[in-house]
């Protein structure tokens, strides 16, 4: 079955994270800088998903926070410029349009396996061509990417969040 290429529109798409602060707030945020490209038939079962993500970029609304978050006890955005993400083995149907991906991510030189919930659209025409849309669910640790921070005071847990829009490339 013939692939096409796919790319994400930056403007039209959001990567956001949520992690448990102090054990009593959330603290939200989300990535300013990213791009990635999806390789699929009609179908998308047979997706090539690859993501990069600026580091630097994180942004939790908080100037203080933000710079935790890049220090070198987390993320050290000075160092590890980019967050990537390439899905392995495609999307696979769980129920209706909701599927399963599982790809590797990579954080500070750190990969591991991880599966994201997935639920996208049907391709519609837009008017640059035709678009899709789909949403990205998913939980990773922070301790298997050695996410720590200073003074420790985010859960382990950080949930990931993705709504994104590509365009189909002729």
């Amino acid at each position: 079955m013939k692939k096409s290429l796919w790319r994400f529109s930056a403007k039209d798409s959001a990567i956001e994270f949520k992690i448990k602060y102090y054990t009593v707030s959330n603290m939200k945020g989300y990535f300013t800088g990213f791009w990635g490209n999806v390789t699929a038939s009609e179908s998308f079962t047979d997706a090539d998903v690859s993501v990069m993500i600026e580091t630097a970029s994180i942004n939790a609304n908080h100037e203080r926070r933000n710079k935790e978050l890049k220090s070198s006890g987390c993320l050290h955005a000075a160092k590890f410029l980019t967050i990537e993400f390439a899905a392995i083995g495609g999307c696979k149907r769980s129920d209706g349009n909701i599927r399963e991906i599982t790809g590797l991510l990579t954080i500070k030189n750190v990969t591991s396996e991880v599966t994201l919930v997935v639920n996208y659209s049907t391709v519609k025409k837009g008017p640059q061509g035709p678009v899709m849309a789909f949403g990205l669910f998913g939980c990773i640790s922070r301790k298997d990417f050695n996410l720590g921070t200073e003074h420790d005071r985010l859960d382990d847990h950080i949930y990931l969040t993705a709504r994104i829009e590509l365009s189909k490339v002729f």
